[in-house]
């Protein structure tokens, strides 16, 4: 989890783990384990693997930032899907959703 977010750190935008204690101005990051999916056998687990979510939020719909995200993830090996796009509109905030194991 340390390592996502000194990742996410590089694109300097501000960066919490499931929330934020005060509200922010965006565009912001949230990121978050929703699961894990270990490889078993045996009664043990041979290799942890957690699925995270990294929720982009801006005001405006931001390619640069998701193409500066997507880029990171790619240089540094990861494989993501973006799962979820979409207008919250109570919040006037554009929301994209990726996932990616860890």
């Amino acid at each position: 989890m340390e390592e996502l977010y000194d990742l996410l750190c590089e694109l300097n935008i501000e960066i919490a783990y499931h929330h934020f204690e005060n509200p922010v101005t965006p565009p912001f990051i949230v990121y978050y384990r929703i699961k894990s999916n270990n490889f078993k056998a045996d009664d043990k687990v041979f290799e942890k693997i957690n699925t995270y979510r990294i929720e982009i939020y801006t005001t405006k719909k931001d390619v640069i930032t998701e193409i500066l995200l997507e880029n990171l993830l790619d240089r540094n090996g990861f494989t993501y899907e973006v799962i979820s796009e979409s207008y919250i509109e109570q919040e006037k905030l554009y929301q994209v959703i990726y996932e990616l194991d860890i």
